[in-house]
């Protein structure tokens, strides 16, 4: 899981943040933990600040999280 975290994380930096999630979830869904998609995108976007981070990636975590509830 770690492995696919830090994969991502230089995606972060560059600007890539709107296909991250569709990403992680099918990560997640071939790797068969998707109970954990939403804990390894939060490791992904969140870092020191994320007091300040939470508003900016609202709509991305609410968007991961609908994939999950059918």
């Amino acid at each position: 899981m770690s492995a696919l975290i830090y994969s991502y994380q230089s995606k972060k930096k560059s600007g890539e943040i709107d296909g991250l999630s569709k990403e992680i979830v099918s990560e997640a869904e071939r790797l068969d933990i998707k109970d954990k998609a939403i804990l390894a995108l939060a490791e992904v976007l969140f870092d020191e600040n994320i007091l300040q981070e939470i508003p900016k990636y609202r709509i991305l975590f609410l968007r991961v999280g609908s994939l999950f509830v059918r």
